[in-house]
């Protein structure tokens, strides 16, 4: 028996029905919120920290809307950001640092769990880093 059917299983109960199980597939897709990207798609959302380098400031950095940044905090040397383009964001940053030769001393780079996704969404807020 064929139990794959797209995003959405089907498995045999002990009575002969059919259970259906979500596999997965659309924890994985884009999240639809109003205002991300031109489309209000965004991709799932993840967080990047890491601390300038010595002599640079955030504005020597490429923009960062362009690079699916949609929230930013400067506080001190340390720079958070959340994306919906993890990997975009991720690789034009240490572009950039490869090409200024500098280091993006203490990075971190993670996507958002589920269940801060869904807590955000169910406390309305709209941005991430926010709160």
């Amino acid at each position: 028996m064929r139990t794959d059917d797209g995003p959405h299983s089907r498995r045999p109960r002990r009575d002969g029905s059919l259970e259906h199980m979500d596999t997965g597939v659309e924890a994985a897709r884009p999240i639809v919120t109003s205002g991300r990207g031109a489309d209000g798609v965004a991709g799932p959302p993840a967080r990047m920290s890491f601390d300038l380098p010595h002599g640079y400031f955030l504005g020597d950095m490429p923009p960062l809307a362009p690079l699916g940044v949609t929230w930013q905090e400067e506080a001190g040397r340390t720079v958070r950001l959340e994306t919906g383009d993890l990997q975009r964001t991720a690789t034009a940053l240490l572009s950039w640092a490869r090409e200024e030769g500098v280091e993006l001393r203490a990075l971190e780079a993670r996507s958002v769990t589920p269940e801060e996704a869904f807590s955000r969404i169910a406390q309305g807020r709209e941005g991430w880093g926010r709160g």
